[in-house]
């Protein structure tokens, strides 16, 4: 079996190309006229073209950024980047989730449309006020926690289009499925990120103590109660440790 730490490595991988690939997708809303590819827009440019324009920008810096500050070693090799790119995230995603609501709550979509993109924007402002207010009090595994939410929020941009073209592979018809997959696209990401942590998948340092019933726990109250994380993007810079 691979090794868990290697395991992670992987999944980091293959999350950070995907974040790659969309984003670069994405970025072809800025190179050519708007309107001949994203019809969705059209509304938007009438009454919040300032707001479209923030979102399609930063969206794709939020994808790849974010997925670069899950490497593991950036907080050891590089805290200063880790520190101050962290920032620029959860600033980033404050002002983005207030431009995404405005819009949200004037989709022409559909009711489903307007409470999905609504739930999400709130969910990712939310999110990454949380993320940030526990780094300053200096609770950094709870940081770390609800910077992996948050992240899992942002990624719906790459895991909307893989469940999309899952379904319609499988034979689903795509105006049935579309307005409920957009609609609920945080729902699988929070769940599984929330999996995560709560078995503590991030700090287990090998499959069997993870598997373990009762092993959680007792990682869970050391990790709170004793030392900043030891894994993953969430570890704690040094020289961020609270001061007494």
């Amino acid at each position: 079996m691979v090794e868990l730490r290697r395991f992670r490595k992987s999944l980091w991988l293959l999350m950070t190309l995907s974040a790659i690939s969309v984003a670069i997708l994405n970025s072809r809303f800025l190179l050519v006229d708007i309107h001949t590819i994203f019809h969705r827009a059209i509304d938007h440019l009438e009454n919040e073209k300032f707001e479209l324009f923030l979102h399609l920008f930063t969206a794709p810096v939020l994808l790849v950024g974010g997925a670069l500050l899950f490497f593991d070693r950036l907080p050891q090799r590089f805290p200063t980047v880790h520190r101050w790119g962290g920032r620029a995230y959860i600033l980033t995603v404050l002002v983005t989730s207030i431009a995404t609501l405005k819009m949200s709550l004037n989709e022409t979509e559909g009711p489903l449309t307007v409470f999905g993109f609504t739930v999400l924007s709130v969910l990712w402002f939310v999110t990454a006020a949380l993320a940030w207010l526990r780094a300053v009090q200096g609770r950094y595994a709870r940081h770390a926690e609800w910077m992996i939410r948050n992240y899992a929020l942002t990624l719906t941009n790459v895991t909307f289009r893989a469940e999309l073209h899952l379904f319609l592979w499988l034979g689903a018809d795509f105006d049935l499925i579309y307005e409920p997959l957009r609609s609920l696209q945080f729902v699988p990401n929070l769940l599984f990120a929330e999996l995560l942590i709560q078995t503590a998948f991030f700090t287990s340092p090998n499959w069997r103590d993870l598997l373990r019933a009762d092993g959680y726990r007792r990682r869970r109250d050391r990790q709170l109660t004793s030392q900043p994380v030891q894994e993953f993007s969430v570890q704690m810079p040094p020289g961020d440790s609270p001061k007494p």
